[in-house]
């Protein structure tokens, strides 16, 4: 079967990373981890083969949520309102967002590997814990 020119979505499953955030529950911020899952598909007009290489899509993808693994995911205008003194090295990761949800993770991870695939569909799915996921497409 000739592929070429159809519409087609390549993914990469099983990535992830273990951050904390802070969230409303029950009306209060409160502090808590996840392990994050993400799911990454571009989508788009396949070549001779494929619409993207698997191995380079997974590799990208990997290296970027590396700066997200065994962090503390701010909303950028709260960085100068956090402050530890602890025992223990404090990695601060800020998204431009009001609140660090699934939802944001997932914007962020989209616009940066649009950067790569612009004329592709970028679909990426962060998983927030178990049974909690967002699907952003950019």
């Amino acid at each position: 079967m000739n592929l070429k020119g159809r519409l087609i979505k390549d993914c990469v499953t099983g990535l992830n990373f273990n951050a904390a955030h802070y969230t409303p529950v029950n009306g209060e911020l409160l502090l808590h981890g996840h392990t994050f899952g993400v799911s990454v598909c571009v989508e788009g007009p396949s070549g001779p083969l494929w619409v993207v290489d698997f191995i380079e899509l997974r590799k990208f993808t990997e290296e970027l949520i590396k700066s997200f693994n065994y962090s503390f995911l701010v909303p950028r205008q709260d960085l100068t309102k956090i402050t530890f003194n602890a025992p223990f090295t404090l990695k601060l990761k800020d998204l431009d967002c009001t609140l660090v949800t699934a939802e944001c993770v997932a914007t962020h991870i989209c616009s940066e590997l649009k950067k790569s695939y612009i004329s592709q569909r970028v679909i990426v799915t962060v998983e927030e814990g178990v049974g909690n996921k967002a699907t952003v497409e950019c």
